[in-house]
């Protein structure tokens, strides 16, 4: 029996045009679905446990309670989807139903799931900004942004997005990782301090970040940077690094020592393509809260953590001066490139670790 032959287990608390899940379960988009998948398990009530929860909790700014998370994601997500439907047109939604929300189908992938749900949250801050939408628009050969928006000032905004794809953090443990380039002798050096005390000790996932970089530039075209821009999204939040886990990124892409992108020099050693410094106009990494997850909001991003900050970064490529009226956000803003982000029981390690780190900085 497929599913879509059982009725909709969601109780009816909107009106049957506003409630995608409800259209989307009944005319069999999600027939193909994992039993395992998000959207099936909270739709049924059953979803205990996902990846992620740690991380979204621990970035939280408990504005709004989270103890009716099933209720308010349902009635939000569908509310969000109804609006892309419009926007975008009812058969690209669906294909991007059943091909990218359904993350593997029988063969669920649930860090594939997370990257589409990034999309949606960032499509529809764009659509609420724009009157005219294209998905997956077809403007670099055969290759493709996520979306395309002509924006109600007048401007063209083309979005790619991506996620970093790790493992769920099953607990907290004693871990380390620099947040800046480091040369040969000094990731040894990192490495086996760590080794020798019982800490995690990672690596700059340097490499990940360069083919993020990569794969997007080959999908936008060259821009003004004025009346079309082109903004690359990457959501951090599933690092080991809970507070404020885009920092890592960041901090890469930023620091003022070794920063890809903003020492051109550097990143063109580690094989970041040219373009990348042309083509882009900015670059936002970002940590997802529960509270964001719940409401399908990102504008959850710019609510402050402890430390007074908000929980994303924007790197400037060009027009700087323009991004806060275009994107909201803020690249001038007082940010931090932390050297290294750590988890340590005994506090006695940090200093030696920065020292390793501040001995061994990769220069080219």
């Amino acid at each position: 029996m497929k599913r879509s032959d059982n009725p909709y287990p969601f109780p009816i608390i909107i009106k049957d045009e506003y409630d995608f899940l409800k259209e989307a379960w009944e005319n069999g988009w999600l027939n193909e679905y994992s039993e395992e998948h998000f959207l099936i398990r909270v739709i049924e009530d059953r979803l205990d446990d996902f990846q992620g929860k740690l991380q979204l909790y621990a970035n939280d700014v408990p504005i709004y309670p989270v103890d009716s998370f099933r209720l308010n994601f349902c009635v939000n997500f569908s509310s969000k989807m109804h609006n892309l439907k419009k926007f975008f047109g009812r058969n690209e939604i669906k294909r991007f139903v059943t091909d990218q929300l359904s993350a593997g189908k029988e063969n669920y992938d649930e860090r594939k799931f997370f990257q589409a749900l990034s999309e949606v949250s960032i499509l529809r801050f764009w659509q609420m900004r724009s009157k005219l939408g294209y998905y997956e628009p077809k403007i670099n050969g055969k290759r493709n942004p996520e979306a395309r928006f002509e924006c109600n000032n007048g401007s063209i905004v083309d979005i790619e997005v991506k996620t970093g794809g790790f493992d769920d953090l099953i607990h907290l443990e004693d871990m380390a990782i620099p947040t800046v380039l480091l040369n040969d002798e000094g990731r040894k050096e990192f490495q086996k301090y760590c080794e020798e005390h019982d800490i995690k000790g990672y690596m700059p996932r340097v490499m990940k970040l360069k083919d993020f970089l990569n794969s997007a530039v080959s999908k936008f075209e060259l821009v003004d940077h004025i009346n079309h821009i082109n903004l690359l999204y990457i959501n951090w939040t599933f690092s080991e690094f809970i507070a404020s886990g885009f920092e890592e990124a960041f901090s890469i892409f930023a620091n003022s020592v070794n920063g890809v992108l903003t020492h051109k020099d550097i990143g063109l050693k580690i094989g970041i393509d040219e373009d990348v410094y042309e083509k882009i106009t900015a670059v936002i990494v970002y940590t997802e809260s529960i509270s964001g997850l719940m409401f399908g909001d990102f504008r959850w991003v710019w609510t402050r953590g402890d430390d007074g900050m908000s929980h994303f970064g924007i790197i400037g490529m060009h027009e700087c001066e323009r991004l806060l009226e275009t994107t909201g956000m803020n690249p001038y803003a007082e940010q931090l490139t932390p050297a290294m982000l750590a988890y340590l029981k005994n506090t006695s390690h940090t200093e030696r670790l920065l020292q390793i780190i501040g001995e061994n900085l990769f220069c080219g």
